[in-house]
């Protein structure tokens, strides 16, 4: 199994039912949308929405689990008039939020035509709601749809903007030049516009400004174009443009804000560095507000620049490229997306991150991450690298290293799958099998996995099309191949064997994954062979990646474009995807299971979702002393609890003079607070504090309702709680 037993002392805490049950983990720098009304900026990024307080600064984070969005890939916002949120995705069609569950809209509920590439939202004069998908622009006024094709042919995302000028016509910029709707009578390519234009603005006369190889102003007659030839723009790259209070236009140019007030240009270039600027807001006192493609949110007052993170995790990055659970509880995170591959270290309330530019001479690309049961963290891709107590050793052979799997016997060697063959290092040498020496067909080695009797399991990746996977059983000694897929180029993607010594398998198609492709899911006895796919049974899809056992013996099945499949002790079958639960996308490449039977899943392009029935809890209670005896300190459970929307905690703190400490300063306490997802909410002591008894009191009117965790810290003591936050 998967799952790896805790050896921290738990504390058996109640679960609430405020507990979330599904919870995004996701990466939210790359920015796509902005959207300001008063104090709230609305933000839309690859990993859900954030309302930002311009005053406080405060961030709050919405998600496909948290707020039912349609899913985390947000490409455009709107506000209509009645303050309702309208959001459009990459993926899934659109949303209306009230600022705490969204009303999802799609082709499957509603007449909106496509799901995908929602790049624009607009709200008329009159509120009604313009929505695009493709070439198509859907209007609704709350109850009915109209759809009008704005570009020749159907290309995805091809609707960039969509404005409405004084007389309610609505100019729409896509990829095929400018399209003009006036009443329901739609021009396209009008009066000659062909190229690409990306951005698109009316300012108070009526005149449009257009992004389409530089700056071109149109006033319904005459055509003038700017570009780096004949004004001071960097580039003829414009995103977006806004109109200041003062009828200044206003556009991105690479890392660079450009002003232009009819005569005179202005370039402010960024004072740090950061990627092109590609949406930005002006709120009514002239403060620009910019969404970048890898920098988060931007500020900028007209003297000075500001950048805000926006990713309600540590991660860096929305592809996770690894993931492993260590006997400590901590979980082991590389992923790759918006920074370099990392290993990143999460222990349920903080996010560490490990420096492995050491190892840049070897070109290493940390694409796998694995704990044995000594507690060293393994990491293989051109080089094996363990790290033991922050020391870190490279063990390099061949290029042998570009590895898939990682796996422990029970003599402690390091066993490692790649495209050289089948490694094994004992901690001084390498031992090689490979086609030459052993009867491995390929060298090509997949999956990895050990039964109860120590045999090591392979499986093989076809390294043509016509080429068929297999399952191989190796004890030392002898090899024996057990099972060959039924089509070339269909290969094991996962391994799992149960308690009883049944061995699942999970097929994928290395030329095509989809519901209908690859060899679903298969179990083998010993004697024989059973097969569950799409047609035979609740199997969402035939592209099964990933297998793992729960502590209760269930089997889940991570699918490409399927979902999250879960296969019960008594045969029955639940099936959770983007429509029916918090996962964000229906394409899950690993399963881990956690010490609290928390399901944590990397899904494709979507960062990290942690699942577990009855609600998820990332951060383990648990008692934690090294030096001083328990009584020494107490932290007492806050009460009330639950509370609304203030609570007390009670700390005692003994005198440490006898045990080294200081007699007259006492020790450096800090009392803090968290959010489940590990995100610290508030610092409430952080003081030298003399022996006695201490009450703190802490007012959460700010806050949500949910499960918060609390911990002190005195010297090499630490304690944490769990309390609820019930409005």
């Amino acid at each position: 199994m998967k799952q790896l037993a805790c050896l921290l002392v738990i504390m058996t805490m109640p679960v609430h039912s405020q507990n979330p049950e599904w919870i995004n983990l996701t990466y939210g720098e790359m920015v796509f949308a902005l959207v300001s009304r008063g104090n709230d900026l609305w933000i839309g990024t690859d990993g859900g929405v954030v309302k930002f307080n311009k005053r406080t600064e405060h961030l709050t984070f919405y998600t496909k689990a948290s707020a039912n969005l349609p899913d985390n890939h947000i490409r455009s916002l709107a506000l209509d008039f009645s303050g309702y949120l309208w959001i459009g995705t990459q993926y899934s069609g659109a949303g209306k939020f009230d600022g705490i569950k969204c009303q999802v809209f799609n082709s499957g509920n509603s007449a909106l035509p496509v799901d995908g590439d929602i790049n624009e939202i607009a709200v008329d004069s009159v509120g009604n709601v313009w929505i695009s998908s493709e070439k198509y622009l859907s209007r609704f006024d709350g109850t009915n749809w109209k759809t009008y094709i704005t570009a020749p042919r159907p290309l995805s995302s091809v609707i960039n903007k969509v404005v409405f000028d004084k007389n309610g016509t609505a100019w729409i910029a896509t990829d095929w030049g400018l399209t003009k709707l006036k009443g329901d009578t739609v021009i396209q390519k009008y009066d000659g516009f062909e190229r690409q234009i990306t951005a698109l603005a009316v300012d108070r006369n009526n005149t449009l400004w257009i992004g389409e190889y530089g700056l071109t102003k149109y006033d319904g007659i005459t055509k003038t174009n700017f570009n780096t030839s004949n004004s001071p723009i960097p580039t003829n790259s414009v995103s977006d443009i806004k109109l200041d209070s003062k009828g200044n236009v206003w556009f991105p140019s690479g890392p660079n804000l450009v002003k232009f007030d009819g005569l005179n240009w202005t370039v402010y270039p960024c004072n740090f560095a950061v990627s092109a600027i590609y949406r930005f807001e002006i709120d009514p006192d002239d403060v620009i507000w910019m969404a970048s493609l890898g920098d988060g949110l931007i500020k900028f007052d007209g003297r000075s620049w500001k950048k805000y993170r926006l990713s309600n995790a540590g991660l860096l990055g929305q592809t996770i490229s690894s993931f492993a659970l260590d006997a400590r509880g901590n979980r082991w995170i590389t992923c790759i997306g918006g920074s370099n591959a990392q290993l990143i270290r999460f222990d349920g309330m903080s996010w560490t991150y490990f420096d492995t530019t050491q190892f840049k001479f070897v070109d290493t690309y940390f694409k796998r991450v694995y704990s044995d049961s000594s507690r060293k963290i393994w990491m293989g891709s051109d080089v094996l690298v363990s790290c033991s107590n922050a020391t870190w050793t490279a063990h390099s052979i061949n290029n042998l290293h570009r590895g898939s799997t990682m796996k422990v016997d029970k003599r402690g060697n390091i066993w490692e799958a790649s495209n050289q063959g089948l490694g094994k290092f004992d901690g001084t040498k390498w031992t090689v099998y490979n086609t030459s020496n052993s009867p491995l067909p390929t060298n090509n080695v997949a999956r990895l996995a050990f039964d109860y009797q120590d045999n090591l399991w392979l499986s093989t990746l076809p390294s043509t099309s016509s080429e068929k996977g297999r399952l191989m059983r190796f004890n030392g000694t002898n090899w024996t191949t057990f099972y060959v897929t039924d089509a070339g180029a269909h290969w094991i993607a996962g391994l799992e064997f149960d308690s009883t010594g049944n061995i699942w398998i999970g097929i994928l198609s290395r030329n095509t994954i989809g519901l209908e492709y690859g060899g679903g899911l298969k179990k083998f006895d010993g004697l024989q062979w059973i097969s569950f796919d799409v047609y035979s049974s609740d199997l969402p899809s035939n592209s099964v990646v990933d297998v793992c056992l729960d502590k209760d013996l269930n089997l889940w099945i991570g699918t490409y474009g399927g979902g999250l499949a879960k296969l019960g002790t008594n045969g029955t079958w639940k099936v959770y995807d983007v429509n029916n639960s918090g996962l964000p996308f229906n394409s899950v490449e690993e399963i881990e299971i956690d010490a609290m039977n928390n399901k944590w899943l990397g899904v494709q392009i979507s960062g990290l979702t942690v699942f577990r029935e009855g609600g998820a809890i990332l951060t383990e209670v648990h008692d934690k002393v090294t030096g001083h005896n328990p009584r020494d300190l107490s932290l007492s459970q806050n009460y009330p609890n639950p509370f609304n929307p203030t609570t007390n905690f009670e700390l005692r703190i003994a005198n440490f003079s006898a045990k080294g400490g200081s007699a007259s300063g006492g020790e450096l306490v800090t009392l803090k607070v968290f959010d489940v997802l590990g995100r610290e909410i508030s610092t409430l002591v952080n003081e030298m504090r003399p022996a006695g008894v201490y009450k703190v009191r802490w007012d959460a009117s700010s806050l949500p309702s949910g499960v918060y965790f609390y911990r002190l810290q005195a010297g090499a003591f630490t304690e944490t709680k769990k309390m609820v936050l019930m409005k």
